[in-house]
C-alpha cells in the first residue's frame, strides 16, 4: 500500500514539473491524501468482509448454527457483502439444520441464477431435492451441476454422482453393481476413501471387506484408510479386526470406537474419559454427546451433562427434549431455582403439552422450594400418568397434614416419648374385653345341622 501512494505521489509530482517548470507549484498534498484515504477505506472495508465471513464460519463449524443465522440475517448488504454470499451461506446452515425446502428457497433467488455462481450452490440443491423426493428437479439440477462444478472435483464428484444414481435409478441391484464393477482394491487412491465411506453409508462393507487382504502396505499405513476399513470391520460385525485397525489411532471415530468396546465391557468410567477424549479432539461430535449424556447420569456428573446438553445444536423438533434434559442436570446439581424457571419456560413453549418427565421434575423441584400449593397439581399429572408413587404420595399429601413443611424435620414427632416401648413394654392392667355378638359354638352347631340335611338328601 505504501508502494502505491510512492508511485501515485511520484506521477503526480512529474505531471506538475511537465506542465511549467519556470512556476513554483506548492505540492497539493489534499489530492495525495484524498487517494491515501481511498485505499485505506477499500482495504478496512475488505478487512471488515473477512472478519464477518470468518466469525460467520466459526459459529457455523462449533454448531452455534441459530447465532450464525441471525448475525447472517442482520448482515448490511453492501458492495464488500453481496446479497449472494449471504444467501449462500443461510443456505448451508438451513442444510445443516436440515430445513431442506428453506434450503431450495435461498438458492432460487436470482442472485443466483447466474451459471458461474452454481458451483458454489449446485451440490446443496441436489442433495435436498433428493432428500424431499422432488425427482425431477434434482436430475435436472444435477446435470446442470456436473456442467458446472466437474473442473473443480479431483474425483468427478462421484459419491454425489452414486447418491444421485442411486435415487434415480429403478434398477433394484444397482447398489451391488456399483460395487462389483469397481473392486475397492484396484480404485485409484481419490477414489478409495469415498467407496469405503459409500459402503459404510449404504451398509455393503460385506461386499468389500474379501477385497480388503488384497491393500498395498502404502493404503494399511495411512490413517484415513486405516480408520475408515477399521469401521467397515466394526459395522460387519469383526470387532477384532477393527479393534487392530483403531486401536493404535487417535482420530475423534477412533476414540469413539474404543469407548464403545469399555461400555460393552462395562466400564463406564472408562468409557466416559474416552468419549471426553473424542468430544476434545471435536468440540460438536453428536456421536460422543450422545453417549455422554446418559454415562454423565448415571456416573452422577451433572456440571458435565449441563455442558453437554448446551453443546447440542436445539431446533423445533428437540428443543423441549433438550430443555427437560437441561432441568433434570440442573435438578441433580441442586439449582432448584434455575431448573424450576426453566420448567416453567418448557411448559408455556410446549402450551402445557409438556412431557409426564416435566410433571415429574416439577413435583421435586416444588419441594425444594417450597411451592406446596402447586404440588398437588402435578403430582395427579403423574398419577394419570399411571405412576403409582405419585398415586401414593398424593393420597398421603392429602391425608397428613404438614407431611411437607416437615419433609426435612428430623426430630422425634412425640417428643420425650417413645411409643415403641410404651406399646411394647406397658403392663396393660385391665384386660380387653372382647364384646361377643355371636356365638361361636353356635354357628359350629349349625354347620353340623347343615351337613346333615345335605347327607340325608
Amino acid at each position: 500500500m505504501k508502494i502505491l501512494v510512492v508511485i501515485i505521489f511520484l506521477v503526480h509530482s512529474q505531471l506538475w514539473a511537465n506542465e511549467s517548470r519556470a512556476k513554483d507549484y506548492s505540492l497539493p498534498l489534499d489530492r495525495l491524501q484524498a487517494a491515501y484515504n481511498t485505499i485505506e477505506k477499500t482495504a478496512f472495508r475488505n478487512k471488515q468482509k473477512m472478519n464477518f465471513l470468518q466469525k460467520v464460519k466459526f459459529y457455523i463449524i462449533n454448531g452455534n448454527l441459530n447465532y450464525a443465522k441471525t448475525l447472517l440475517r442482520e448482515a448490511e448488504i453492501t458492495e464488500g457483502f453481496s446479497k449472494d454470499i449471504q444467501l449462500r451461506y443461510l443456505a448451508s446452515i438451513e442444510f445443516l439444520l436440515g430445513n431442506y425446502k428453506n434450503v431450495i428457497k435461498l438458492l432460487n433467488y436470482p442472485e443466483l441464477k447466474d451459471f458461474t455462481k452454481q458451483s458454489h450452490v449446485c451440490l446443496m440443491k441436489v442433495m435436498s431435492a433428493l432428500i424431499l423426493d422432488r425427482l425431477d428437479t434434482a436430475k435436472a439440477d444435477w446435470e446442470k451441476c456436473k456442467s458446472a462444478g466437474n473442473k473443480y472435483s479431483k474425483n468427478s464428484m462421484a459419491w454425489i454422482d452414486v447418491l444421485t444414481n442411486l435415487k434415480l435409478s429403478k434398477d433394484k441391484n444397482f447398489i451391488e453393481k456399483q460395487f462389483s464393477r469397481n473392486p475397492i482394491d484396484s480404485l485409484p487412491k481419490v477414489y478409495l476413501s469415498l467407496y469405503l465411506k459409500l459402503a459404510l453409508y449404504l451398509n455393503q462393507s460385506n461386499k468389500i471387506i474379501p477385497r480388503f487382504k488384497y491393500f498395498s502396505k502404502d493404503i494399511l499405513e495411512q490413517e484415513t484408510y486405516r480408520e475408515l476399513i477399521g469401521l467397515n470391520y466394526f459395522r460387519n460385525g469383526n470387532i477384532y479386526k477393527a479393534y487392530q485397525f483403531l486401536n493404535n489411532l487417535s482420530t475423534p471415530t477412533a476414540e469413539i470406537f474404543k469407548a464403545q468396546i469399555y461400555l460393552f465391557q462395562r466400564k463406564y468410567e472408562l468409557a466416559y474419559a474416552q468419549y471426553k477424549v473424542a468430544l476434545k479432539q471435536k468440540n460438536n461430535s453428536y456421536n460422543a454427546l450422545e453417549r455422554l449424556l446418559p454415562l454423565a447420569w448415571k456416573l452422577k456428573q451433572p456440571g458435565d451433562g449441563i455442558e453437554f446438553v448446551q453443546k447440542i445444536e436445539t431446533t423445533k423438533d428437540n428443543e423441549i427434549e433438550n430443555l427437560t434434559l437441561f432441568a433434570a442436570f440442573l435438578s441433580m446439581s441442586k439449582e432448584y431455582e434455575s431448573a424450576y424457571k426453566l420448567l416453567q419456560k418448557i411448559e408455556y413453549k410446549s402450551h402445557k403439552g409438556s412431557p409426564i418427565e416435566v410433571s415429574q421434575l416439577m413435583v421435586l423441584n416444588l419441594m425444594k422450594n417450597e411451592k406446596f400449593n402447586k404440588i398437588p397439581l402435578y403430582s395427579s399429572q403423574n398419577c394419570m400418568a399411571k405412576n403409582g408413587f405419585y398415586c401414593w404420595f398424593l393420597s398421603s399429601i392429602s391425608q397428613w397434614e404438614g407431611i411437607l413443611s416437615n419433609k426435612d424435620n428430623n426430630a422425634p414427632i412425640h417428643s420425650g416419648v417413645s411409643l415403641v416401648n410404651k406399646l411394647t413394654k406397658e403392663i396393660i392392667s385391665n384386660p380387653i374385653k372382647e364384646k361377643v355378638i355371636v356365638d361361636p359354638k353356635k354357628i359350629e352347631q349349625l354347620d353340623n345341622d347343615l351337613i346333615e340335611l345335605i347327607s340325608l338328601k
